[in-house]
């Protein structure tokens, strides 16, 4: 499926290994010594926009360099200031502060969007299913919780619409 006026951003991460010791290599969470690179590519293109070389030792999810590596990779794009952007992260990037920033680069020209996403897990399912089926009927909520659909995620106003939806059976 195409997105027909978005561009699309995806920041990922990768480990680098290397075979000596180069400057700013470590350890690295698969415990193989190098390299934790953030990279974001644009999506349309299959162009690099911007990585950032970090030790190998470095979080996944630190906010401090999602943000460094978005706004270079923004950077990049002529007419980003302007634009209809999606920036879709995998886990990692499911971090309140970078959430909050993607947030904060809405104007009255540029629209962002944001995916986050994880592999889903058996308990995952279950949980979901949980969603989907609603709560017992001893188990109702009292009242409809009213959320300002501006300071949530996609996901979270998805989960809502499924609580409110099991809440009217």
């Amino acid at each position: 499926m195409r997105l027909t006026g978005w561009i699309v951003v995806d920041p990922d991460a990768t480990v680098i290994t290397s075979a000596s010791k180069k400057a700013g290599a470590a350890v690295t969470f698969r415990k193989t010594f190098g390299f934790h690179l953030l990279a974001a590519w644009c999506a349309n293109t299959t162009e690099s926009l911007a990585m950032l070389l970090r030790p190998g030792n470095a979080g996944a999810n630190t906010v401090a360099d999602h943000i460094a590596v978005l706004t270079n990779a923004l950077a990049q794009i002529p007419g980003s200031s302007a634009a209809t952007i999606l920036i879709r992260v995998d886990g990692a990037g499911a971090a309140h502060g970078l959430l909050e920033h993607l947030e904060a680069l809405n104007t009255t020209r540029r629209t962002v969007r944001c995916t986050v996403g994880w592999r889903i897990t058996e308990d995952d399912e279950k949980a979901i299913a949980k969603l989907l089926n609603g709560p017992s009927p001893d188990r109702r909520p009292a009242r409809r919780i009213s959320v300002s659909p501006t300071k949530r995620t996609t996901g979270a106003m998805a989960l809502d619409a499924l609580r409110y939806q099991n809440y009217r059976r």
